[in-house]
């Protein structure tokens, strides 16, 4: 480290990776519920001593390349701590210029843990090359044609644990939405993750199958992620999709877990929301019996429900009522920074949820500042600090950064004047 620049103590990997927790570093982003310009950026070192924001991006690449370091590990528990802090820091902080100058030895650090590693592990593993893709954008295709593979057998294979197999769903799901190559490998993952889910279909005799908790949330995982894949579809693709399923996910409502009834009823409105677009009195078989069952599920008062199951059982189930009954889209906000995101399509909706189990407490720091994030959402080219709508005053750095750019502005001016009166003086 160079001399004179003030070291920030090392902090633990758990903390990094939890959304509550205040780093001991004072290395953060700023808060993503305040604007830029309600921040001030003077952060502070553990001897009181000023860090400016080069020293704290220097500090956030140094302990990401530790972790990093550290998932070649010998020992598991080591290798899985050393996960949860690059979960921790890809979460909550953006850094695409980082990453993009080494996606290789990130990707393959993953891919080394996602093969070699074992249920909790694998987890990690997978979350982390979801993360990678999220920072990148689409130019994480090359890398996720060469871990997809690796995801696909995954979750085929019922020997793995549900946690691995459900991350590994889910991480197909958000991966193919970003890094995606063609319609083909679309398609593939969709059958994978409906072969998974429809092990929660009805049975030939019209009984509701019983999985343990655990496989009954990697099939809601399995079906949120089909979801999010079948928002890309064109028409005809999602008609065939309908032909095949629409008529069974009905039957998943009727699951004991709470996660699976939702998910499933997010798709059910994505799918009417879709074949609506080119048949805007589309029904399709049994209506009254599924508006009679969406109904009850969003009133649904049995006390064998814990009051949290209801709660949110009840939210979403009035919202997916309202857009199959009364074709009625989903509309909610959700402000960072001096900007707010509006949610108005079960598209919008679904890859908003997925992004939010990706990043969690990270999530308004990825809108304001992600290009494919905003991308997603339609939200445009990041606001600049002095940008109409991004904030007041400007922060200490900020200020720095310009009077920096100021100076390089004026020093080229000043050379330019000076070669002219050079040359003129020549040619006198």
């Amino acid at each position: 480290m160079p001399k004179g620049r003030n070291k920030v103590p090392k902090s633990d990997p758990a903390e990094e990776n939890d959304g509550s927790a205040t780093d001991s570093a004072s290395v953060t982003s700023l808060p993503s519920e305040a604007g830029r310009g309600s921040e001030t950026s003077e952060v502070f070192d553990g001897d009181g001593n000023e860090v400016d924001e080069s020293s704290q991006q220097e500090q956030l690449e140094i302990r990401l390349a530790e972790f990093v370091d550290g998932t070649a590990d010998k020992t598991a528990k080591t290798r899985e701590t050393n996960l949860e802090g690059v979960v921790g820091i890809l979460s909550k902080h953006y850094l695409y210029d980082y990453v993009i100058d080494r996606k290789m030895t990130l990707s393959d650090a993953f891919e080394r843990c996602l093969k070699k590693g074992r249920g909790r592990e694998k987890s990690l593993a997978a979350h982390c090359l979801t993360l990678l893709c999220v920072q990148l954008g689409p130019d994480s295709e090359e890398l996720f044609k060469g871990f997809s593979g690796q995801l696909h057998t995954i979750l085929m294979d019922p020997s793995e644990s549900p946690e691995a197999r459900k991350k590994c769903a889910y991480a197909l799901g958000l991966c193919s939405l970003i890094a995606g190559s063609g319609m083909e490998d679309t398609i593939e993952s969709m059958k994978d993750l409906s072969t998974v889910f429809s092990g929660s279909y009805m049975k030939g005799d019209g009984t509701v199958p019983t999985h343990p908790p655990e496989v009954a949330l990697l099939h809601a995982s399995a079906a949120q992620s089909w979801g999010l894949l079948l928002s890309k579809l064109p028409p005809s693709f999602v008609k065939e999709c309908a032909e095949s399923h629409l008529y069974k996910l009905p039957g998943l409502l009727l699951s004991s877990e709470v996660e699976l009834r939702i998910a499933v009823g997010e798709v059910l409105a994505l799918f009417y929301e879709k074949l609506r677009e080119s048949d805007e009195d589309f029904e399709g078989e049994n209506f009254e019996q599924l508006l009679e069952l969406l109904g009850r599920l969003a009133r649904d008062s049995a006390k064998y429900r814990t009051k949290k199951e209801k709660k949110a059982q009840r939210a979403s189930f009035r919202d997916i009522l309202r857009s199959v009954e009364d074709d009625e889209a989903p509309d909610f906000s959700v402000r960072f920074g001096t900007e707010t995101l509006f949610i108005e399509t079960w598209s919008h909706r679904l890859y908003y949820d997925a992004l939010c189990q990706a990043l969690g407490s990270g999530i308004n720091l990825h809108l304001r500042d992600n290009e494919l994030v905003r991308d997603f959402f339609e939200l445009g080219t990041p606001l600049t600090p002095c940008a109409p709508g991004a904030g007041g005053r400007m922060t200490r750095s900020e200020k720095q950064y310009q009077n920096k750019m100021s100076d390089k502005a004026r020093t080229k001016v000043r050379n330019k004047t000076k070669d002219k009166r050079v040359a003129s003086f020549s040619e006198s």
